[in-house]
Formats: C-alpha cells, structure tokens, sequence
C-alpha cells in the first residue's frame, strides 16, 4: 500500500510538473510573439565584426501563466539572439533551429528564405517565435530544467555520451525524453482546444470513447519522429507511453462530464 500511495503522489507530481512547464513556456513564446516583456538591445551589444548577429533581445521580465508557477525561482534571465544566416561561417541553419547556449543564450537560426521575411516584419522575435514555436518549445523546457537544478551539467544518466547528438544515450536521456514530450502534450491541449482541428477532433473520440490505447498509438503516429520512436530503446518508449496514459486520464477528466 505504502509503494501504491508514493507511485500515485509520483504521478500527481510528474502532472502537475508537465503541465507548468507548458503553461510556462505557452507564456513565454506568447510573450515573445507579441512583443511584450522582450526588449531589443541590440545596440548595447554593438557591432559583432561579422555581421553575424542580428538581433538580440532581453527578456525584461518573465511572463507569467494565468494560474501561476512554481517554476520561475532561478529563471530570471534570457536573452535570445538571431544569426543572420547569410553571415554564418557554418551555416547552422542547415542542422537546427535553435539552441540554448551554456551562457543561458538562446540562439535562433533561420533559414535565409525565412530571414528575408522577417527582417520584412515589425517583431523579428515574434516572427521567429511562431515559425519555430515547437523547437522552442523543446529549448526551453531544458532551459528550466537547468535552472531548476541550479545549473547542474549532468541532469541525465550516460556521462558525457548524453550530449553526443549520434549516441545512445543521448537518444534515451531523460533530459531529451521531457524535452520531446513536452511539445507534445501542448500541442495536443491545443489540438483539443481547436474546434475546427482534425488532429483535436480525432483525439476527441478516443478520449470519449476511453480508448487510451486508441489515444497512445495516435499520438506515436502523428509525432513519430519528433519522439524519435525509431532511436529509443523500448525502455523509453514505455516512459511515453506511461506519460501519454496519464494525459489521456488527465484531459478524460476534464473533458468528459
């Protein structure tokens, strides 16, 4: 009994847990995208001598969720740099979107096409925000877990290998685990939140239905590669799918009377 109550509070914890980090983080790429709490401050950073910079924005101050968090304690600073593409020496665009720095930078890498376009907009940083709202998604959710484990390099199990993007380890770290799931838990509030969305509508009948196994391999097939279920072991699979059972009992009790 006593094993029962500590798995049922590790639950409740890891829920409570996923669902401010997306609350989190839909403040603050909103936050970007509008444009507020985001200051540009590109000229006190001066020329780069390349021109490779070009735009650098301060997060002011952290934009809130309606409903709070717990998350923000040692989150206070952000700053997020756009390279402009056509002065890059390796072309980073071509591998990634985005990337946290270990200076706390977040470092976004258009593409020339989409740089063309937003140096067209009036919000750079709300431009991008959009275009690459589900990298970031993934980007900021290791941002808080460092800053929640107060910097701490090694979050995950595997050493050094969990940071070499070709090994195993990294493929099953739990650090790329959350980073993966994240994005997909929001994009599925959102898809349900959408009247007119396909993919929400589809989720819908299996949560009506109580198909939670229905709900699983749905949610495997639309993001099979952002979950990067063909890398993983199935040791990792089984932490989704526990993770997407507890969602699919999470959104039945909020959605079914």
């Amino acid at each position: 009994m006593k094993l029962l109550r500590e798995y049922i509070r590790e639950l409740l914890t890891e829920r409570k847990s996923d669902s401010q980090y997306v609350d989190l983080i839909d403040a603050i790429i909103s936050s970007m995208q509008s444009g507020s709490n985001f200051a540009d401050v590109t000229s006190e950073f001066g020329e780069d001598g390349k021109g490779m910079v070009y735009k650098v924005y301060e997060m002011k101050k952290m934009p809130l969720p309606e409903e709070g968090t717990d998350l923000i304690d040692r989150f206070k600073e952000l700053f997020v740099t756009i390279i402009n593409p056509n002065k890059d020496p390796e072309a980073r665009y071509a591998k990634k979107q985005a990337e946290i720095t270990p200076d706390d930078e977040l470092q976004m890498f258009p593409t020339p096409t989409i740089f063309k376009k937003l140096q067209k907009s009036k919000n750079a940083l709300g431009y991008l925000a959009s275009e690459f709202a589900t990298v970031l998604e993934h980007e900021l959710t290791h941002q808080i877990n460092k800053t929640r484990a107060s910097g701490e390099k090694y979050r995950s199990a595997g050493g050094d290998a969990q940071f070499d993007v070709s090994s195993q380890a990294y493929e099953n770290s739990t650090e790329e685990i959350q980073a993966r799931l994240i994005p997909v838990i929001s994009s599925t509030r959102k898809a349900l939140k959408s009247k007119n969305d396909a993919v929400g509508k589809n989720l819908q009948g299996f949560i009506e239905s109580n198909d939670a196994k229905g709900f699983i391999n749905y949610l495997f097939d639309i993001h099979y590669q952002p979950l990067r279920l063909n890398k993983i072991s199935d040791k990792s699979k089984k932490k989704y799918i526990n993770r997407f059972y507890e969602l699919f009992e999470e959104l039945k009790d909020e959605i079914t009377p």
